[in-house]
């Protein structure tokens, strides 16, 4: 899939000004600032490349949910204990309703899923009052990490696309479990091989094959951005959206232009 975006609006006469321009760097003074800046031309390739896009965030439980009394109650049996490994549909507590209109026909309350109990809120005996917390569940046999990306990011990732880690510091396998292509937001789930629950910023990248678009030499980006130069008065900024080996995939979309104009900044 092409990847287009249009983020500024110019004449053809200046586009063509802007594609044929010498391909030597030249520098550029301005009044404005001490800050000189070098003009440079940088090529732009045409490909269709596997490529990788990297995603950072925080991991969660793969599940979890606190579960709430519905009504007044009061708890008769207590049936688990924190830490203690549960399997799907187990009783875990019974209690009582009070309110006048029912009887007195216990309500089990069940787990929702296999995992361990995390906290336990309540003792045989305790009475309590309308969606209070009765117990903390959880399943950690896989991670949970939830991002926003580039809008064009969002048009590449699938589910189920492979997941692996971004640094050398972990070892994380995984995949895509959802894509929400209108809130630019990705569900990624991973393999949990810790053994506590991670609260560190994690790094990781997204597998996309056979991706078509407009690439640039990675070594020409410096923090993942270059700056456009059409003339004196109007530029516009380049992102690097995805890697493959030495080349970087653009945005916004450039398919009708082999050379780029890029501003350097040196003080």
């Amino acid at each position: 899939m092409r990847i287009t975006a249009t983020i500024i609006s110019f004449t053809v006469g200046a586009l063509l000004s802007f594609a044929c321009q010498d391909n030597k760097p030249r520098s550029i003074s301005t009044s404005q600032s001490s800050m000189s800046r070098v003009i440079d031309s940088i090529q732009i390739f045409h490909k269709t490349l596997n490529v990788k896009i990297p995603l950072a965030g925080y991991p969660e439980y793969w599940k979890k949910e606190t579960l709430y009394s519905q009504d007044t109650c009061q708890i008769i049996s207590l049936l688990v204990e924190e830490g203690q490994k549960v399997s799907a549909n187990e009783l875990l507590l019974s209690l009582w309703e009070l309110r006048q209109s029912r009887d007195f026909t216990p309500v089990d309350i069940r787990a929702p899923f296999a995992g361990s109990i995390g906290k336990v809120f309540v003792r045989i005996g305790s009475k309590l009052g309308k969606e209070k917390p009765l117990l903390f569940i959880y399943n950690d046999d896989f991670l949970s990490v939830k991002t926003k990306m580039h809008q064009d990011q969002i048009q590449i990732i699938k589910k189920n696309q492979k997941v692996i880690s971004g640094s050398a510091e972990y070892n994380f396998n995984g995949f895509v479990q959802s894509v929400d292509k209108r809130n630019e937001k990705v569900i990624i789930l991973l393999d949990n091989n810790l053994n506590h629950m991670p609260l560190f910023r994690i790094l990781l990248n997204v597998l996309c094959d056979d991706i078509k678009g407009d690439f640039i030499l990675s070594e020409r980006f410096k923090n993942n951005k270059l700056t456009a130069y059409i003339d004196e008065e109007s530029s516009f900024d380049i992102t690097a959206i995805a890697v493959s080996d030495s080349f970087s995939l653009i945005s916004p979309g450039l398919p009708h232009l082999s050379w780029l104009s890029v501003i350097n900044h040196n003080n």
